[in-house]
């Protein structure tokens, strides 16, 4: 399952509504079976109407340390990687990997999933990484791994993210149609190898992005 995120503004329609409309998008979400994830070359384009909080999106997962691991740039969690900013916490990985046995903290702020995890332990003194955390009013003292360096969780029970077209966050986010997709994918996020796809997932997903982004024009 492949889930592409793009940025359309009001004359940006890709391909245009698909010729069979809804029925286009066939392809069910592999976290939420209920809800329909495009199909080939079809987009289920949804709208972010408002602003949504990360909280709206929590959702019942427990995870127990598994220790500190060393990474190698082939990525030991071969699962997706997300890059937290300044919401990282141990949990927003955790329910980003919903899905995975394994999610790992890397860096203040990188978060990785995988099923395995065989990676090489190292000493906990190295993972010495403070996550971010800023932004949810979470542990603020928590660590996030280090250079190199995964905290390594594995999930022990999860239940999957809220809807947010039903319920929770149904006022800032609504269903626009099925779309045709086009090879011109310039701004876009592209997640694959994502177990637990959901609409949710990919909004989480893109609200961790967008803050990156906020926070790197600051820097600038």
């Amino acid at each position: 399952m492949t889930a592409l995120i793009r940025r359309l503004d009001a004359t940006d329609d890709g391909g245009g509504p698909a010729p069979g409309g809804d029925d286009d998008c066939n392809m069910p979400c592999s976290g939420d079976p209920t809800v329909m994830c495009g199909a080939g070359w079809r987009n289920s384009v949804y709208r972010i109407t408002g602003q949504v909080d990360l909280d709206v999106l929590q959702t019942a997962v427990t995870y127990t340390y598994e220790g500190c691991f060393v990474d190698t740039p082939s990525r030991e969690l071969s699962g997706p990687m997300f890059n937290m900013g300044d919401q990282a916490t141990v949990r927003v990985c955790a329910e980003l990997c919903v899905g995975y046995t394994y999610f790992g903290v890397q860096a203040e702020q990188q978060c990785f999933c995988g099923d395995t995890n065989a990676a090489a332990a190292a000493q906990d003194s190295e993972c010495n990484s403070e996550c971010r955390d800023h932004a949810t009013g979470g542990d603020t003292h928590t660590i996030c791994g280090g250079s190199w360096r995964n905290s390594v969780y594995r999930i022990t029970a999860a239940e999957a993210l809220p809807d947010v077209i039903a319920g929770g966050a149904d006022e800032t986010f609504e269903y626009v149609g099925c779309y045709v997709d086009t090879a011109e994918r310039s701004q876009m996020i592209v997640f694959s190898r994502v177990v637990a796809m959901s609409v949710s997932l990919i909004l989480k997903a893109l609200l961790l992005r967008s803050d990156e982004q906020r926070q790197r024009r600051q820097r600038q």
